[in-house]
């Protein structure tokens, strides 16, 4: 028989592992999403544990210009304004969600779930233009997840929130969903399906809604054979033209009593898939990158990955280390077609072990926030450059995600 655990239970099993030793706090969908895991990194004398948060959300690269113009505001010309941050509050029992300023850190917007008297909470976020977000809304987390709804939201040109609206298609009912993703014109958003959720036979789905039309459109990704490789779905992203998803996620054999021997590769993969249809059976997808044709899987993990809107770039978080003081967090531009194809974006010297959280990206996909550091040290900032420039208040151990 073949394990019985489904994924959905591995990955709250990891993510309880992970936060064991730490204060108590109240456990997003999102955070279950990003798969925490619990990671070991060989030093000289002795292990170190090394703990993984992957982020929420998107990013790919883009070349910066040799130079950047200074707007009014004091940020690079093409920077967002402001950003959207969910992290904890003063006590550490539960989530806050707001809008801040890029600049000076200041909260101009608190930002909820609409509807009177509301229990429902953010759950992962998407920017559809500057001033744009979609939203997935969910009951806090649960065994069951009992409603699930997708709204937007707009700011104003001083970062307050004008409106919210329902996202046409949007209501999800019952269905456990995760990673909410946008194309940039907010045409098109798709989210991953809850392993199991709802009586799903499938453990891997993908629902795909036209935003002008509500429609939808339900992949079934392929089921779990016995020594076979099946490949997990982590985060997501679309191409420009929303057409075709690129998926990251772990590619593992399945073991059970009895099954054949299986070969796979023990690390994570990035597959495209075509979802420009009506829906119907995914397939394995098409493989676009392999962490073995990278960095060594032993010790170093991919954390993120979107592909560009063009198709031509995946922007990678690596993480790991190999020895005493030797861990790192890195942004890595590599090329779809040759992945001896890269070059550094970033690099975080973060020592004997290090923390990391999220990735995201403004919709164009020019510049990026990241939040990692050494151990609980958490850093968050957006990238200049090569170099982290701190978001005010600099807090990332606090902060579940951050997104502009």
């Amino acid at each position: 028989m073949s394990d019985p655990t489904s994924e959905m239970e591995w990955q709250l099993r990891k993510l309880m592992e992970t936060a064991a030793g730490d204060p108590a706090r109240q456990i997003t969908i999102e955070m279950v999403r990003h798969v925490a895991r619990r990671r070991m990194i060989a030093a000289v004398a002795a292990a170190v544990a090394v703990v993984l948060i992957g982020g929420a959300g998107a990013a790919v690269a883009a070349r910066t210009a040799a130079r950047q113009q200074v707007s009014a505001t004091g940020l690079p010309s093409g920077v967002p304004r402001y950003y959207f941050e969910q992290g904890f509050t003063n006590s550490g029992d539960h989530f806050m969600s707001v809008i801040r300023a890029t600049a000076t850190g200041a909260v101009t917007a608190t930002v909820r779930c609409p509807g009177q008297g509301s229990h429902l909470r953010i759950a992962s976020i998407a920017p559809v233009g500057p001033h744009t977000f979609f939203m997935l809304c969910q009951n806090p987390p649960t065994a069951a997840v009992s409603k699930s709804r997708i709204y937007g939201f707009r700011l104003t040109s001083s970062g307050r929130v004008s409106s919210y609206f329902p996202v046409r298609g949007g209501a999800l009912g019952t269905l456990g969903a995760y990673s909410l993703v946008a194309t940039p014109d907010g045409s098109r958003v798709a989210v991953l399906v809850s392993p199991g959720s709802n009586g799903r036979s499938s453990p891997a789905e993908i629902l795909v809604i036209d935003t002008r039309t509500g429609g939808h459109s339900l992949w079934l990704g392929p089921r779990k054979v016995l020594g076979k490789v099946y490949f997990g779905f982590d985060e997501a992203s679309f191409t420009g033209n929303g057409k075709e998803l690129a998926i990251l996620g772990p590619a593992r054999c399945i073991r059970g009593k009895n099954a054949p021997k299986c070969r796979s590769t023990a690390g994570e993969e990035v597959r495209a898939y075509n979802i420009a249809g009506p829906g119907g059976q995914l397939g394995q997808g098409r493989i676009v990158l392999r962490q073995s044709a990278i960095m060594p899987i032993s010790l170093d993990y991919i954390n993120d990955a979107i592909i560009s809107l063009d198709g031509s770039t995946l922007t990678l978080t690596e993480v790991g280390g190999g020895g005493l003081n030797s861990g790192f967090v890195e942004v890595l531009a590599v090329s779809t077609k040759n992945s001896k194809n890269r070059r550094v974006i970033f690099k975080m010297n973060t020592g004997n072990g290090f923390s990391y959280r999220w990735f995201s990206a403004d919709t164009l996909r020019r510049h990026f926030i990241i939040a990692a550091g050494p151990g609980r040290e958490t850093k968050n900032g957006w990238i200049n450059r090569g170099r982290l420039v701190p978001l005010k208040p600099n807090q990332g151990d606090d902060i579940s995600i951050e997104a502009w």
